[in-house]
């Protein structure tokens, strides 16, 4: 309620209801009776109530305390409390001084003094009544139905629900209730009856009477849609009937009604479809706020776009829980839908539901699985068209006189050799179309075993086994069906290959086509073995006539071996060929292996000159223990529970009958279970697990287990998951040798199989579109069944997946077009890929060039090693003559890592770079080594960029970049930082000894494109976490100190857990205690010992000091470790690189990729090089956990919610945000475009499409409100105009951004201008949001948004100006464009307080010290007034700053409205008036000549205060315009404020040609200081003049910036020349005389004439 009462509803009745907590306890009070709960007070236990240390007591044990007394002293977060006795009593310690402790922790206890201070409360000992239950529901459908629907609506909330699956069952129930609509229609009648007028009141219930009587008659084709329109219509015309003003009312009250009409316009199944897609649609409006973003920067995101609605924001937080129960809710609607049949009526919002990804990936599958079942042929379409098939084969068997019979016995039909007639030909041809149908045909074809039609059914069943064994080859098959149920098939089949080696194409060997590694299931690829498969309807008819058949399958393998011994008994007697499959009417051309393509003898070579491989004649294997049974029955667990029993009594039957499979020499028996319009089951159970089921099998094909490869699987111990896709098969694998350890290699396989018919027909587009859908199909299915699988608790720790994909059909295609397939598939995929950890997926695919070709296999291995570095492999497999299937790279390729070896070899365990690669990643971040990837990723993607805009041609791969790793010349643990060196090596990656490495990269660049160098940092996150050691601190500072020394940028790839901590472990296996008492030690401990052995040999390397007492044991005082690093020697050296990397900000350019965690000093080194890139990785000084601790609870969820991108972004710490690695280095690359390639070198000119001499054509706004980044770099215009772009100050698309987050009323980045790099500066148009987050830690905390108006500096912004103008200073050596638009300073209390003052003086500072030429340009509209013109002026470093001004700019101390207010007052107006109006001037001529007091005076009077007040206003703005005046840039530049008026249209024209002219005088300038170091600035400017004055310029062309930039360029080689002779000059002095003489050298060189006109111009000058 809205006084925070409940309104509780017990046992049927409301009850009003307050609740307080206090130092009582609970007080309740329950209808104005109170009652407390009063607490558990026990003092006797003196317990923590927060986590920290244990200091010290402050009373002995066993004292008396007073109450209140202090009797401990805890630290806590480096504080020091005192413990407070609750009672008085006396005190027993119980925890040791200096233990840690938690919440609860029992510290001492207290023998109280008055032990009746103890209250407990009493536990109630009685039984409750029975309660109603807390919510009534009615028990009529559409009572039920509304309860449904708010308990839905609820868990959608985010609201536990136990019942989630009753819940929808009970919906769909009452939903589709026939009664439903007159139910509802009745329900609202009864409560608008006297509301509504009788007739539409009569006429509604006149509608829903005629319904129900239908529905009595006939409840199946009744329908209330009709009805629905009838009141709908029935209400319009009511109501358009009333009079007009009657209408509205009724209207309002009928809208209920009308309401329900429209719901059931569709009936009472469109009704459901809105409801239920009403809910779909909720669930996915909150999941969409959540996609692709982590829980922090979601709420953020959240916050900013319901500002003014907070609760909206809890409630999405809140359903988004991972607690809710929304997924289960709506993965049982989407079952409930899909076992309606009503997916049809879903599509959109299915299609939507499919792309969300995350922790809803389930609802994304099943959303994905009902499309495509929906896409695909219905089971009762499939069953339709198959029997049209086998219909039309059978009256082809009746029109022949092949060897089909039938009688009244039954029909079977024997696959002999057939005579080549027509008829045979066509029942080849039409079994062959069945056998490589696409869609799925075994459940129809299960579903016909059970036909009437005997013939259909052995037809069936030869299809089925035809199909099931199309990789092998079939020599004979006979199917027999006969009354009641019999039904069986036997066949010979062999795995003997069709296709031999037929020489080399192209240069590549041709081998067979068939699936080498399919023969792992049996080896002896010549040998016939015997198939058969049984049907039985159920188990009783498995039980009865098993016995009967295994004595069957006995006489037919001994009649086929009779018939291969050639006793022309049996069924068939194979032709010479061996092929026999189907008949040989039915195969397809294939070259025989014992004849050539004419029909002579084959020779060993083919005229190519590659090995043919003769092919030995099947024979039937008369071993046992090598045939196989297929059982096929007619039931179908519907449960994992009903599976694995039906599992379990399959394993009994076939264990008690295993004498009698041994005798029939079966291997392995197959159990198809079938029902109609489900995928079949299938169990396997091998001899050679005594018959018991092998589960890495199950559901999976018996003659495709060789094609799924599993034997590749060896090294592992593997377990079948089940998944929502049957054509997948998914193992989770486990390292046989080290199933137990921590580190064991745990992984998933997930393979699949394409099965679609033979793809000789199809175009070659239509061959690119068939490997792009169905590869990209499987693969992306695969990595969804994956990341289901990885959502599993137990499944956690897996990683480094590979995915198998084979497809089987042989397909005709250029082998070359393949490889970019595949690239182009995986690319789409492969940073899911990586971010599932998929180490590598291997997709195998059987083509030929041409039909007359033989296929070809071909493996293509595809792996995603850093998540950005895409990568293919591509090798055929090539048959070498005694030995196993080899690959070998395709022709043209460089030999791969798999080029030679055996196809067939079992994945190796996980070698240690794929562990630490997938613990780096474990830890959110990149492999240290795989950086380098992603530096030539990101330097190839920054060449395309630039060559796609301006056309240069992009270098060679191998030429663009190169690394040499750099090493210390000894990296022993006890190397200190005066002995050691940097040395080059070129080891393997992965072999560093420290947790940090460092390159020196060479790489060319599009702004350097002859090469420029860099020093990159690195830790390495995997080596003892990235912690900082004295050693990785050296190589640190050695690295930047060689950064330094040759003046390199400096990168620093930051992934650490701060400085390392340790124990000397020599000493902790042999230290001993001295325990107060030795009996009891809870009584605590004296000191630690070491026995004398065990002294001598830690003494020796220093591990301990320790002294010998009385007692002759050595006390340890101090442990020094044998180690180096374990201690406060870390923090020394951290200190140590701290300084560096300060000392390096201040000498060459520095900047920090924040790529994972940076703790402690690793995120100190972050500030210190000031430039950071931040990814998801958090900068943090204590990890949440610790702080937790700390605290007591769970505050904090994360590390990143206290340090990642969403605080440090804001507050200024990191400059740019990035969503991935990539994105970080890509980023550095980009901001090194604008950064010298060496500190003093000429910055990095880059070519630019954008003209310098156009005009800027965006103009601000008058009203301020635009974006000033459109004033930077352009913008479209606002009109369109055909795509017209208004041009701005710099280069076009030349502006990136940095420290976009923080301190928003400033931007600041780089820019080019004319493709010079430039800093930029400038003022945000718009008033924004400085938002201050609340702090979990503290409840009383809130977030604070606080609103900064724009053109005025606060506190955040003017350190945010400061620090840029430091960062363009320091290492990038920009020039600085200023766009000063500052009113002033904010200077309330709030801004002094947070320290104005000292970050607006730190611009002063900054600007001081500038080394760059600074431009400060107040642009069109723009104001510098007050104290921003101070800190901005040209006089604070006159050397390096000059002001500019637009001719619409304004200057000046004070606004002119605040001028006015000041100098410009009432009176003084009154005086202009009195001056300037000709009315005023003749009453106050008029007033003089009155008598004073006259009724004229007094009249003229009050003529003039009237006519003042009424020109009182216009000279209040003539005062503001006459103050505007003093502010105008002409005044400006007339004081000498400004250096010039530039106007905006054609200032780039003019910046461009003023700065090309500074850099050039500055690098001259240079050249000058270089040799003669006591020469002044001003000195230098007189050198300058005087060379370009003996050039023959004259001396006023000085300020030519076209003359002069000319006149350096032209001259450029001889300065350096002209500056080594000033070394041979006389010290400049700066006395005035020397100068003087200076010049008069100068002139003196002069012409004559030139001497005269200059002279007439000094005195002129001089007066």
């Amino acid at each position: 309620m809205s006084d925070g009462g409940l309104l509780v509803l017990l046992d049927g009745k409301m009850h009003v209801t307050y609740g307080k907590e206090d130092v009582t306890g609970l007080r309740l009070t329950v209808d104005s009776k109170t009652c407390v709960f009063s607490r558990d007070y026990d003092p006797t236990a003196l317990r923590s109530t927060t986590p920290g240390k244990l200091v010290r007591y402050l009373v002995p044990d066993l004292a008396h305390v007073d109450k209140g007394t202090p009797y401990a002293e805890i630290e806590v977060m480096k504080m020091y409390m005192p413990l407070l006795a609750p009672e008085a009593g006396r005190i027993t310690q119980l925890m040791q001084e200096g233990s840690s402790m938690v919440s609860g922790d029992m510290i001492a206890s207290l023998e109280l003094d008055d032990p009746s201070r103890i209250t407990r409360p009493v536990v109630y000992s009685g039984s409750l009544p029975h309660l109603k239950p807390a919510t009534v529901v009615g028990d009529k459908p559409h009572q039920k139905l509304r309860n449904s629907i708010l308990n839905i609506h609820r868990i959608l909330l985010g609201y536990d629900n136990q019942r989630v699956r009753e819940t929808v069952d009970e919906f769909f129930e009452q939903a589709i209730h026939p009664r439903l609509p007159a139910l509802e229609f009745n329900d609202s009648l009864s409560v608008l009856g006297g509301r509504i007028p009788k007739p539409i009141y009569d006429g509604i219930k006149g509608e829903v009477a005629k319904y129900e009587a239908i529905l009595a008659t006939n409840p199946v084709t009744a329908s209330f849609a009709p009805y629905a329109a009838e009141i709908s219509s029935l209400l319009s015309r009511s109501i358009e009937a009333l009079p007009h003003a009657d209408r509205k009312g009724v209207s309002n009250a009928c809208s209920p009604l009308r309401e329900l009409a429209d719901q059931y316009c569709d009936g009472v199944q469109g009704r459901l479809v809105t409801l239920v897609t009403s809910f779909l649609e909720e669930f996915l409006g909150v999941e969409k706020l959540f996609q692709g973003k982590s829980m922090q920067a979601a709420v953020r995101d959240l916050k900013e776009q319901f500002k003014d609605e907070p609760s909206k924001v809890v409630a999405a937080t809140l359903s988004h829980h991972t607690q809710s129960k929304k997924k289960t809710l709506v993965l049982a609607i989407l079952e409930k839908v899909e076992a309606q049949g009503s997916v049809d009526q879903y599509i959109s919002i299915l299609n939507e539901m499919s792309i969300i990804s995350g922790r809803n990936i389930e609802v994304s599958l099943k959303a994905k699985h009902m499309l495509i079942r929906y896409q695909l042929p219905s089971y009762k379409q499939r069953a339709v068209a198959v029997e049209a098939s086998l219909s039309a084969i059978l009256a082809v068997d009746e029109s022949s006189e092949g060897p089909s019979s039938s009688s009244s016995r039954g029909f079977s039909f024997l696959d002999g050799d057939l005579d080549g007639s027509s008829s045979n030909q066509d029942r080849a041809r039409l079994i062959h179309a069945m056998v490589d149908q696409t869609a799925d045909l075994f459940d129809v074809l299960l579903g016909l075993f059970s036909s009437k039609n005997l013939r259909l059914r052995a037809l069936a069943a030869e299809i089925f086994v035809r199909r099931a064994y199309r990789t092998y080859n079939i020599d004979s098959l006979h199917a027999e069906a006969q009354p009641p149920k019999h039904l069986h098939v036997e066949w010979l089949f062999s795995t003997q290959s069709r296709n031999t080696a037929t020489g080399s194409l192209g240069g590549m060997v041709r081998t067979d086509s068939q699936d080498g590694l399919a023969l792992l299931e049996e080896r002896e690829r010549s040998r016939l073995r015997f198939g058969m498969l049984l049907f039985f309807e159920t188990n009783e008819d498995l039980e009865e006539n098993f016995a009967d058949a295994m004595n069957h399958y006995r006489k037919a393998r001994l009649g086929h071996a009779s018939s291969l011994n050639g006793s022309g008994s049996g069924i068939h007697s194979l032709s010479s060929s061996g092929s026999g499959n189907l008949s040989n009417g039915m195969s397809s051309p294939q070259p025989s292996s014992s004849s050539s393509s004419n029909g002579a003898p084959a020779s060993p070579l083919t005229s190519s000159g590659s090995h043919v491989v003769p092919s030995p004649s099947p024979t039937l294997a008369s071993e046992a223990g090598i045939n196989i049974l297929q059982v096929v029955l007619k039931q179908w667990p519907q449960s994992i529970a009903a599976e694995q029993e039906l599992i379990k009594t399959l394993g009994g039957f076939l264990r008690d009958r295993r004498p009698l499979l041994s005798s029939a020499g079966i291997r392995r028996v197959t159990f198809v279970c079938a029902k109609d319009g489900h995928q079949p089951r299938y169990y396997t159970f091998r001899e050679r697990h005594q018959f018991e089921e092998d589960p890495i099998f199950r559901n999976i094909e018996p003659a495709l287990a060789g094609d799924l490869e599993i034997r590749r699987l060896a090294n592992f111990d593997i377990q079948q998951l089940p998944t929502e896709y049957h054509h997948l098969h998914v193992y989770y694998a486990e390292d046989k040798d080290r199933k137990r350890e921590a580190d064991c290699h745990r992984c998933f396989f997930i393979r699949a199989v394409v099965r679609q018919g033979d793809m000789f027909t199809y175009t070659e587009n239509r061959l690119v579109e068939f490997l792009l859908s169905e590869i990209d199909r499987l693969l992306s299915e695969a990595l969804d069944a994956l990341e289901v699988a990885l959502g599993r608790s137990q499944y956690s720790r897996a990683q480094n997946h590979h995915i198998f994909l084979n497809v089987l059909p042989e397909i005709e295609f250029d082998e070359k077009k393949l490889a970019p397939v595949v690239q182009k598939i995986g690319g789409r995929h492969g940073r899911k890929m990586w971010k599932l950890g998929v180490q590598q997926c291997e997709i195998r695919v059987k083509y030929r060039r041409a039909i007359p070709h033989p296929a070809l296999p071909l493996r293509f291995f595809v792996s995603n090693p850093s998540g950005f570095s895409f990568r293919t492999a591509h090798y055929y497999e090539m048959a070498v003559p005694g030995s196993a299937i080899i690959l070998k790279s395709l022709p043209g390729e460089p030999p791969g890592a798999l080029d030679g070896k055996p196809a067939d070899v079992p994945y190796e365990v996980m070698d240690i770079m794929q562990r630490r690669r997938f613990q780096a990643q474990h830890l959110n971040t990149t492999y240290v080594y795989d950086f380098l990837d992603l530096f030539k990723e990101a330097l190839q993607q920054s060449w395309t960029k630039h060559a796609d805009l301006t056309g240069d041609k992009v270098p060679a791969k191998g030429d663009l970049f190169n690394a040499v790793e750099l090493i210390l010349s000894k990296e022993a643990d006890d190397v200190r930082w005066g002995d050691v060196t940097l040395k080059t090596t070129d080891r393997p990656i992965g072999k560093n000894t420290i947790g940090m490495v460092a390159w020196r990269i060479q790489m060319k660049t599009p702004e350097c494109p002859q090469g420029r160098e860099i020093i990159v940092i690195a830790n390495d996150i995997t080596f003892q976490i990235g912690s900082f050691g004295p050693v990785e601190d050296i190589l640190f500072k050695k690295a930047s100190e060689l950064a330094r020394l040759e003046g390199l940028p400096r990168i620093y790839l930051s992934a650490n857990s701060g400085a390392r901590i340790g124990l000397a472990d020599e000493v902790k296996d042999k230290f001993q205690v001295m325990w107060v008492s030795p009996s009891d030690p809870s009584k605590g401990f004296k000191y630690l010992y070491l026995e004398d052995a065990e002294y001598t040999t830690l003494a020796k390397n220093g591990s301990v000091k320790a002294e010998r007492n009385e007692a002759g044991h050595w006390v340890i005082t101090d442990i020094i470790g044998a180690c180096h690093g374990i201690g406060v020697e870390n923090l020394s050296a951290s200190g140590l690189i701290a300084g560096e990397t300060s000392l390096a900000y201040t000498e060459i350019f520095t900047i920090t990729l924040v790529t994972g965690r940076s703790v402690g000093i690793g995120a100190y080194l972050v500030r210190l090089g000031q430039r950071t890139v931040q990814n998801e990785g958090p900068i943090i000084l204590t990890g949440a956990t610790a702080l937790n601790k700390v605290l007591g609870k769970d505050v904090y969820e994360s590390n990143h919610q206290i340090g990642g991108s969403q605080i440090m972004y804001t507050n200024g710490v990191t400059h740019l945000a990035v969503n991935d690695e990539l994105g970080g280095v890509a980023s550095i690359l980009n901001w090194l475009a604008y950064v010298p390639s060496r500190r003093g070198s000429p910055g990095p000119v880059l070519k630019t499409m954008d003209p310098i001499d156009r005009d800027v054509t965006f103009v601000p706004s008058q009203n301020g409100k635009y974006d000033v980044r459109h004033m930077l770099v352009g913008a479209p215009a606002p009109d369109g105009r055909g795509g017209a772009f208004l041009g701005g100050l710099f280069d076009k698309d030349s502006f990136t951004e940095t420290l976009g987050g923080w301190a928003k009323t400033v931007v600041t980045g780089r820019a080019r201008l004319g493709g010079v790099p430039v800093g930029v500066i400038a003022v945000e148009a718009r008033t924004v949001e400085k938002v201050v987050p609340a702090d979990p830690a503290n409840m009383e905390s809130h977030e604070v948004v606080t609103a900064q108006a724009a053109h005025v500096w606060f506190p955040d912004s003017s350190f945010k100006t400061a620090q840029a103008i430091q960062d363009f200073n320091n290492g990038e050596e920009l020039p600085l464009f200023i766009l000063a638009d500052w009113r002033g300073f904010s200077g309330g209390m709030r801004d002094m307080f947070d320290e104005i003052l000292k970050f607006g003086s730190m611009i002063v500072d900054n600007l001081r010290t500038y080394r760059q030429p600074v431009f400060i340009y107040i642009p069109p509209e723009g104001e510098l007034r007050g104290g921003a013109w101070v800190v901005l002026d040209s006089m604070i470093n006159p050397q390096m700053m000059e002001m500019y001004a637009d001719t619409n700019s304004r200057g000046g101390v004070l606004e002119p409205n605040g001028i006015v207010e000041i100098k410009y007052r009432d009176r003084d107006l009154l005086k202009t008036m009195h001056r300037i109006d000709a009315k005023l001037i003749a009453w106050s001529q008029d007033l003089a000549k009155t008598t004073s007091g006259s009724q004229d005076a007094k009249q003229i009077k009050d003529a003039i205060t009237q006519r003042e007040k009424e020109l009182l206003p216009l000279y209040q703005q003539v005062s503001i315009k006459f103050a505007d005046l003093h502010d105008t840039p002409g005044r400006m530049h007339a004081k000498g404020s400004i250096r010039q008026v530039v106007p905006w249209a054609t200032s780039r024209r003019y910046f461009y040609h003023r700065l090309q002219r500074r850099l050039a005088e500055e690098r001259v300038r240079k050249l000058i200081k270089d040799t003669r170091p006591d020469l002044s600035y001003t000195d230098s400017t007189t050198i300058l003049q005087r060379w370009f004055i003996e050039k023959g310029h004259p001396v006023e062309s000085w300020g030519d910036d076209h003359l002069v930039l000319a006149w350096l360029r032209a001259d450029d080689a001889s300065f350096s020349s002209r500056s080594r002779e000033l070394q041979q000059q006389q010290p400049v002095h700066h006395e005035g005389g020397d100068i003087a003489d200076v010049y008069l050298a100068a002139i003196s060189k002069l012409p004559l004439e030139t001497q005269r006109k200059l002279a007439e111009k000094l005195r002129a000058q001089l007066g």
